[in-house]
């Protein structure tokens, strides 16, 4: 297969943030959504059919984890006039969408009671064994690659799957000022949100450290010294979907347990890929300010601009500039996955 667009894992730019206040409508220039569907002319889960599928980093195909969000309008609130009219005529919703081409809505209905149905499903449902093959087949070379060159290995393969050239690995280490920027860039309402976040996930993990994480030993009858020890990993890495996506989650879920436990360093990679917009900026990626900002409340160590196989062939193997981390965690797309299952046994994956 050939190379693909560097940002197909990403949410559309037409999405809203990630972290939004409560109540907050839906802009005018965003998609119609109509019964779960995704936006216009974007794939999701409820109608991705087989050798449709969008164009990812590294020639790869987006994993299959969930869709669009279900919150992006406002809560509580009845659907529109259009919205209602669509769903109460079909014919009435192709008007809307050659009048409106931005209200464009694409959606396959299954019907359980239908026939066809089990057939139906299993052809939505369809992943194709020879497109598992090529990822592993992909992601060996990336894999092994890496581990022989290191730096130079994770350079190439930045600049061909995200856009960005640097010098170094070292150049594309993100600060811990640059953090910090970013904290205090985001709004009053997104930081305030990401720090109570932050204050739940420490506070759940730290009960759960004093329930079952504790060291304790005792003497038996007969003088026997039994117990457990429990000892926290040196180094863990932490992989975090990048670009235009917004995952401050999965740098708080991961980060703060790693945290609690005692952790003595957290690295954590983000593919940051080119814009492509000619803009100064453009050069180094694009580099969300919710994901740095949930880096610098997490208390996170170190945060390097990559992604994909090469991010987790140089946690697990080390660089001369990544260091080599006992631990990866964080979830990627199919990619990713494949290159966290081939690493196992050199690192411990997820939880």
């Amino acid at each position: 297969a050939g190379l693909a667009h560097p940002r197909g894992h990403q949410v559309h730019a037409d999405r809203a943030p990630a972290l939004r206040r409560k109540g907050c409508a839906r802009r005018c220039d965003q998609a119609l959504r109509i019964d779960g569907a995704g936006a216009a002319d974007r794939p999701g889960r409820c109608h991705r059919r087989s050798g449709v599928q969008r164009q990812h980093a590294q020639g790869q195909s987006p994993r299959r984890g969930r869709g669009d969000h279900a919150d992006l309008g406002a809560p509580r609130r009845q659907p529109g006039r259009a919205q209602a009219q669509a769903r109460a005529d079909p014919r009435h919703h192709r008007r809307l969408r050659q009048r409106h081409s931005v209200m464009t809505v694409r959606i396959r209905h299954l019907d359980t009671s239908a026939a066809g149905f089990a057939a139906d499903f299993e052809r939505v449902l369809h992943w194709s064994a020879e497109t598992d093959d090529a990822i592993e087949t992909r992601v060996a070379a990336i894999v092994a690659d890496v581990r022989t060159r290191g730096d130079a290995a994770v350079l190439e393969y930045t600049q061909r799957f995200d856009g960005v050239a640097a010098a170094s690995v070292a150049a594309l280490e993100i600060g811990h000022d640059e953090l910090q920027a970013a904290l205090l860039a985001i709004t009053p309402a997104q930081r305030s949100a990401l720090q109570a976040a932050a204050e739940r996930v420490r506070s759940y993990h730290q009960r759960q450290l004093e329930a079952c994480g504790r060291s304790w030993i005792y003497r038996d009858a007969d003088g026997t010294l039994l117990g457990q020890k429990v000892t926290p990993l040196d180094r863990v890495g932490i992989y975090v979907p990048g670009g235009k996506a917004a995952y401050p989650s999965s740098v708080l879920m991961n980060a703060l347990p790693a945290q609690v436990a005692g952790v003595g360093e957290i690295v954590m990679v983000v593919p940051t890929p080119a814009r492509r917009d000619g803009s100064p900026e453009s050069a180094r990626g694009e580099r969300n300010p919710l994901v740095l900002a949930a880096a610098a409340v997490s208390g996170v160590s170190r945060v390097f601009a990559i992604g994909g196989a090469q991010a987790v062939a140089a946690l697990a193997y080390g660089t001369a500039t990544v260091p080599a981390v006992d631990k990866i965690t964080g979830p990627g797309n199919a990619y990713v996955a494949s290159a966290k299952r081939r690493v196992f046994g050199k690192v411990g994956i997820d939880m």
